[in-house]
């Protein structure tokens, strides 16, 4: 069924749901209580993380192409652009 979904379908759902929120949720808030997030991982923890499983794996991490880093690098810029915006 969801892969039937339009994404205009799906934007109104989330609207709908952003007003109105599905019952589950709501008894998940009442009886649960709210999640408490994660802390944001630092970016050493990311690079141990990484070194970590290519031990595991025992494959050398092979570095990125420069097309792919310039895409990166400008994908970043972007979203740095849309939160300025914010």
């Amino acid at each position: 069924m969801v892969h039937e979904t339009s994404f205009r379908e799906l934007t109104e759902l989330l609207g709908y749901w952003s007003e109105e929120p599905p019952t589950h949720v709501l008894l998940a808030l009442r009886y649960l209580g709210e999640r408490k997030k994660k802390p944001a991982q630092t970016d050493e923890k990311f690079a141990q993380d990484g070194l970590e499983l290519q031990r595991m794996l025992g494959t050398a991490a092979k570095p990125m192409p420069p097309h792919v880093r310039e895409m990166a690098e400008w994908a970043e810029a972007q979203q740095a652009k849309l939160r300025r915006k914010k």
